[in-house]
């Protein structure tokens, strides 16, 4: 339900423009999740989970929603480390 990545910050500076890729990639995700109705969520993913009823999984992506459980932003503030501690 979360994603976070890791790097020491040498690794960081020799490889910005890849690691600003993946952020902008994630940021652009969770933003497409916080604005798409469920159903097309599941229609978009639904391949990757070929034994798991329609649903199901719309209820599980409901769920997660009612529950605040994905930002909607890239950042990883300490208080969210702090907290899954």
């Amino acid at each position: 339900s979360y994603t976070a990545f890791y790097a020491r910050a040498d690794r960081i500076l020799a490889l910005r423009a890849e690691f600003t890729a993946v952020v902008r990639g994630l940021r652009d995700t969770l933003s497409w999740f916080a604005a798409t109705p469920v159903p097309e969520i599941a229609t978009t993913i639904e391949a990757f989970f070929p034994d798991l009823d329609r649903d199901l999984l719309e209820r599980s992506l409901q769920r997660y929603r009612t529950l605040g459980i994905w930002t909607d932003t890239p950042r990883f503030p300490p208080e969210a480390l702090a907290r899954l501690e």
